[in-house]
């Protein structure tokens, strides 16, 4: 193999390190009570460079270098949390869930709930009425939009993208629904219907060069983005759904559970027993 394939053999093979030449002569070379050679030392150092300029690797201060991010690369990271960065959430008035006396009583009581929260009627550019009445509310930094339609539907729509929202957080934020819409209903989580959600993993110490954004949309509710947020490289997954806001909890808690035994070996075959 020659030794551009093993210097990128290695740095493919640990993406979060950083190299300079010494440490990858230590890697590849390095032999007991044995004196450092010089012309591998050199050529080690001229390969890096080159690959560098073609583009392989990413260069850093103080002569260090790194594999360049990709859609392979990123695989062989370690898996960070998945976050929710964004989330629209449905629910139906019913005669089932609503307070107070159905009828004229329950009405009133969703006129008066509108008028406390200061709900703004929804209008088209022409000031004719859309039947519905909207607001915007802060929860833990993150805006949170409902709309409350005639026809009884409820919207909810959260943005979180640069205060992602693990699943404990998007679990509470169901909870604060709850208490929002207490006044008028109860909100029954396995009745609530989760349309749409944005689902991400943030990789730290990397960079994408050259590219802005990569996007991968395989059906017509369903497509990734891979870009740079900030500091770190985002994966992100968007899903158009027709599932309850239980069940959807109850996904995502097995996608982000691992088993183990005591010994830290994957148990799954004891999972669900």
């Amino acid at each position: 193999m020659s030794l551009p394939s093993k210097i990128l053999g290695i740095m493919e093979q640990n993406p979060k390190f950083k190299y300079n030449v010494k440490a990858m002569y230590t890697t590849l070379f390095f032999k007991p009570d044995t004196p450092v050679d010089k012309k591998l030392l050199a050529q080690i150092r001229t390969t890096m460079n080159r690959l560098y300029k073609h583009g392989k690797i990413r260069q850093h201060a103080r002569g260090f270098y790194q594999i360049k991010p990709s859609p392979k690369i990123i695989q062989k990271l370690e898996t960070p949390d998945i976050k929710v960065h964004g989330v629209k959430i449905e629910y139906r008035l019913s005669e089932n869930n609503i307070f107070g006396i159905h009828g004229i009583t329950a009405q009133h009581n969703i006129i008066g709930f509108l008028d406390a929260n200061r709900f703004e009627e929804v209008c088209n550019g022409e000031g004719v009425s859309l039947k519905r009445f909207s607001k915007n509310v802060w929860w833990e930094d993150r805006k949170i939009t409902f709309t409350i339609h005639d026809c009884g539907l409820i919207e909810v729509f959260c943005s979180a993208g640069n205060n992602c929202m693990s699943l404990s957080d998007f679990y509470r934020f169901s909870d604060f629904i709850s208490g929002f819409l207490n006044p008028i209903c109860k909100f029954e989580k396995n009745k609530a219907m989760l349309r749409q959600i944005g689902l991400n993993r943030d990789f730290e110490e990397q960079q994408l060069e050259g590219v802005s954004c990569i996007t991968l949309k395989r059906f017509l509710n369903d497509w990734c983005r891979v870009y740079q947020h900030d500091d770190v490289v985002r994966y992100e997954h968007h899903l158009k759904l027709d599932i309850s806001l239980e069940d959807a909890f109850n996904s995502l808690s097995l996608l982000t559970f691992v088993p183990r035994n005591g010994n830290g070996v994957d148990n799954s075959e004891g999972m669900f027993r």
